[in-house]
């Protein structure tokens, strides 16, 4: 059986070995170990050939490395697509089952690209260090569809929330944001809010259902769980999350009370 991405990664899921195994390997924890690697491998060695190749020596190491690191990378909810965020500011659109690249854009911020986040089959954001967050079409990405202006800050990761039909981004400026990609306003902005505060926030998660959100920090705690979450009403839910000293516990602030984050 001919290998591919898209084969290597429902094998994952599932939980199947990727590539068939001999008989006398079926038993063998072993031999399963080195057959997950020899496909983690593969699949590596065709990205790096595709995404960061190796032009002729030139001086300056900087375009000696092709699209740089992949930063993100992310498949399409239909599958068509693997689509990566890439360190030298692009975006490159592979076919997952050649791997080869049907698309790329370049500049599509002015610092890092570090993240993909589909929204659907057709759209999909990256963030960026220039504080920026581009929703793009697959099936045009010479201009962006959105660009949402709002952070003071790098931005490191973006999450669709489906139930509010909202775009959430976190940002090293302690922000979380919530934007209503379905309300643009006459100068071309899309309506956002301030949802969240968070010292020292660092990176944000929804779970699968959206019920869920998840974030993490520099200081103080590993990892702050909302459950139930309603991102339509969560800024007036929580009034902020507070941290008492550099290294000490989070609050979370509710109208006058003051509630220590176990």
């Amino acid at each position: 059986m001919a290998f591919s991405i898209n084969s290597w990664l429902e094998a994952r899921r599932i939980g199947v070995q990727s590539f068939p195994e001999r008989k006398q390997d079926l038993c063998s924890n072993f031999g399963r170990f080195l057959h997950r690697n020899v496909a983690t491998q593969k699949v590596e060695n065709i990205l790096w050939k595709q995404l960061y190749k190796k032009e002729p020596f030139v001086p300056d190491y900087h375009s000696n490395v092709g699209y740089g690191g992949v930063f993100g990378l992310k498949y399409s909810p239909d599958g068509k697509l693997v689509v990566a965020a890439c360190e030298n500011n692009a975006v490159v659109m592979l076919d997952p089952r050649t791997m080869s690249i049907v698309n790329q854009r370049q500049n599509v911020h002015t610092k890092h690209c570090n993240t993909i986040t589909f929204i659907d089959d057709l759209l999909f954001t990256t963030c960026s260090d220039d504080g920026n967050v581009a929703i793009w079409d697959v099936r045009n990405i010479k201009e962006e569809v959105l660009m949402l202006r709002g952070h003071k800050n790098w931005v490191k990761n973006v999450e669709y929330h489906k139930q509010s039909k909202r775009v959430l981004s976190a940002g090293f400026d302690d922000q979380i944001i919530a934007w209503d990609i379905n309300n643009v306003l006459p100068n071309g902005e899309c309506q956002s809010d301030v949802v969240l505060n968070c010292p020292r926030l660092i990176r944000m998660k929804l779970s699968p259902d959206g019920a869920s959100m998840y974030f993490s920090t520099i200081q103080g705690i590993d990892l702050i769980a909302i459950h139930n979450l309603n991102v339509k009403k969560l800024k007036s839910d929580i009034n902020k999350i507070i941290l008492k000293d550099d290294f000490g516990e989070y609050s979370v602030k509710y109208k006058n009370t003051s509630l220590t984050v176990n």
